[in-house]
């Protein structure tokens, strides 16, 4: 699986480190990801009343791209919140393929 970061600005070290684990351990859910596509950025001032930092992730699959995306405070919380909605959408793939 390939991990592409896209960022406005430079990521520090122990956050890269975070982006890459918690990327590997999608691969537990779901173990057919092709490559998966992490987005930082800022929202505009009034967009949000509490949350300025934002984390996008998108994520190939057989056939399919999943997305979510995520609002808090700061990236780190952010990116832990992106990374449960993502589980929660490649389970929910996963059970939809078991049917067929």
């Amino acid at each position: 699986m390939t991990i592409r970061i896209h960022s406005p600005f430079q990521l520090s070290e122990p956050l890269q480190q975070q982006i890459n684990d918690q990327a590997e351990r999608l691969q537990r859910f779901f173990d057919r990801i092709i490559s998966t596509e992490v987005y930082f950025q800022e929202t505009p001032a009034g967009q949000t009343k509490l949350s300025s930092k934002e984390v996008a992730l998108k994520v190939h699959i057989m056939r399919r791209v999943l997305y979510a995306s995520e609002c808090a405070k700061n990236y780190e919380d952010a990116l832990r919140n992106v990374i449960e909605k993502m589980r929660q959408q490649l389970k929910a793939y996963e059970n939809e393929m078991k049917i067929y």
